[in-house]
């Protein structure tokens, strides 16, 4: 799997805050809180504060349903695979 650091801003751009949060927890090798996840993939977007307010909401129902992740908890998510 290919890193972060190895896409372009505009590839990043084209990718999906889920696809993006996949790639993150890979490289981060490790579960992370809901909002520190979201926080660093709206980033890796560019998304300004009115598209992360209209995003989020989104983005944790494509976490829950999309079947690579898994919650360990207290707001915590980390990667099925693991």
């Amino acid at each position: 799997m290919v890193g972060l650091k190895n896409h372009s801003s505009e590839k990043r751009a084209k990718m999906s805050l889920i696809e993006l949060a996949k790639l993150l927890m890979l490289e981060e090798k490790k579960e992370m809180k809901f909002s520190e996840t979201f926080a660093r993939v709206a980033e890796l977007k560019g998304l300004n504060e009115d598209e992360k307010k209209a995003k989020i909401g989104q983005f944790y129902t494509d976490l829950n349903v999309d079947g690579s992740f898994v919650t360990t908890g207290e707001n915590n998510w980390g990667l099925k695979r693991w």
